[in-house]
């Protein structure tokens, strides 16, 4: 059920600009009309935006399927190491397989930018209200934490730390949970991964994470200040800490 399909791609070349914080914080904004409407979608609404991408809710025409597309901000298409970070992602998602990792179904280029085509979860991220209406008594989101720990241990054992693991990233359906935006994922084996690049968001890096330092603990870390914030005292057993 689990998987790596070892038959994608996921060398990606690109110039990194020295040492680089990459803030993956997000808003959900009111939904609001699209802009621009690519081929094979329709319906599209902001469902939430980030530092370098905006989410939308879509319609895929051929099947009415509902489904989250991720677009890169068109003033960030002329910055080389950002793009390479949203195709990274997408290959990344097209050759795992988890249930408690965002399934990625597709990526094109159309309006003049890059897209991902997402599974749409409707309960949103895992601290916004329509996520804590699904709670009883907090014993749901402990169950989320477990799933979501289960998802890093798979990256790990891919040999990829995710290095921006917070509540935003957390997306849930009902009793499942996800991991999501893997777009500041870094992949140990490849070189350029392994390079000093200081990868996250503020509050949940951790010491290592801020002289960049890419390891497994830093997921760690952060899983831990996502738990805490969420009010998840027990922390699964399944962690493993350096």
């Amino acid at each position: 059920m689990f998987g790596f399909d070892t038959g994608k791609s996921h060398d990606l070349e690109s110039t990194l600009l020295g040492p680089q914080i990459c803030d993956g914080d997000d808003e959900r904004p009111d939904q609001q009309q699209c802009p621009v409407q690519p081929g094979g979608y329709t319906s599209l609404e902001v469902v939430g935006t980030g530092a370098t991408s905006i989410v939308y809710s879509a319609l895929r025409t051929d099947d009415g399927k509902q489904v989250a597309l991720k677009q890169l901000k068109l003033e960030l298409m002329s910055t080389e190491n950002v793009v390479a970070d949203f195709l990274s992602e997408a290959r990344l998602l097209l050759g795992l397989r988890h249930p408690n990792l965002i399934r990625c179904y597709d990526f094109f280029f159309d309006c003049r930018a890059w897209w991902l085509v997402l599974e749409y979860l409707p309960g949103g991220a895992i601290h916004q209200a329509r996520a804590l209406s699904y709670v009883a008594g907090g014993a749901q989101r402990e169950d989320w934490m477990n799933q979501i720990a289960a998802a890093i241990t798979f990256l790990h054992s891919r040999g990829i730390v995710h290095c921006d693991v917070k509540p935003a990233n957390i997306l849930v359906d009902g009793p499942r949970a996800v991991l999501a935006d893997l777009g500041l994922a870094c992949c140990l084996r490849q070189p350029r991964h392994r390079e000093n690049r200081i990868c996250g968001t503020p509050e949940f890096m951790s010491e290592e994470a801020r002289r960049g330092i890419i390891c497994p603990e830093n997921d760690w870390f952060a899983f831990r200040q996502t738990s805490e914030r969420i009010g998840v005292a027990r922390i699964p057993a399944v962690m493993k800490f350096s």
